[in-house]
């Protein structure tokens, strides 16, 4: 009989996990962006009461390679190939770029959405090939992309989890 039940509740996660595949949602975070008054959550745990806001840190990257934090922003941009970074406004004209190793993937029509994010910004060198790749993923123009000519030195950010409100 314990058995019957083990298999029976092992079957139920199996047919569950799969509705959760054929809604268009993956173990990591949902891509539904239709009802906006819920968050979106993807990757590690996010614990919003210890965002800063991006021009604190940026102020005190002055100083570091490297910095541990979660911060929070507003989505200026999102990858339009398969939603795997997003670009936050730094409120100066610049963006902030944020990515994830293809870790997650979030909704491609976030732009104006608050976002949480927490993992480490780094500053770093950007060849003339990815800024070109990330201009091409924004749907940029093609005399806009071609108009890249030199790399360029950013402050990014390297986010292990996200809420998306």
């Amino acid at each position: 009989m314990n058995k019957l039940i083990l298999l029976s509740a092992i079957f139920l996660a199996l047919l569950t996990g799969t509705e959760s595949c054929k809604n268009g949602n993956n173990a990591k975070g949902t891509n539904d962006s239709t009802n906006r008054s819920t968050a979106l959550k993807f990757g590690t745990a996010v614990i919003k009461n210890a965002a800063v806001a991006i021009p604190e840190m940026v102020k005190k990257m002055d100083t570091l390679k490297r910095m541990d934090c979660t911060i929070q922003g507003t989505v200026s941009a999102v990858c339009k190939e398969e939603g795997c970074w997003l670009e936050l406004d730094r409120g100066n004209g610049q963006a902030l770029h944020l990515d994830w190793d293809h870790q997650f993937f979030v909704p491609k029509d976030i732009e104006g959405r608050k976002v949480y994010a927490t993992g480490y910004a780094y500053v770093k060198t950007s060849s003339v090939k990815e800024l070109q790749h990330i201009a091409e993923d924004a749907g940029q123009s093609k005399a806009e992309i071609d108009a890249i000519k030199a790399p360029r030195e950013q402050l990014r950010f390297k986010a292990t989890g996200l809420i998306i409100e």
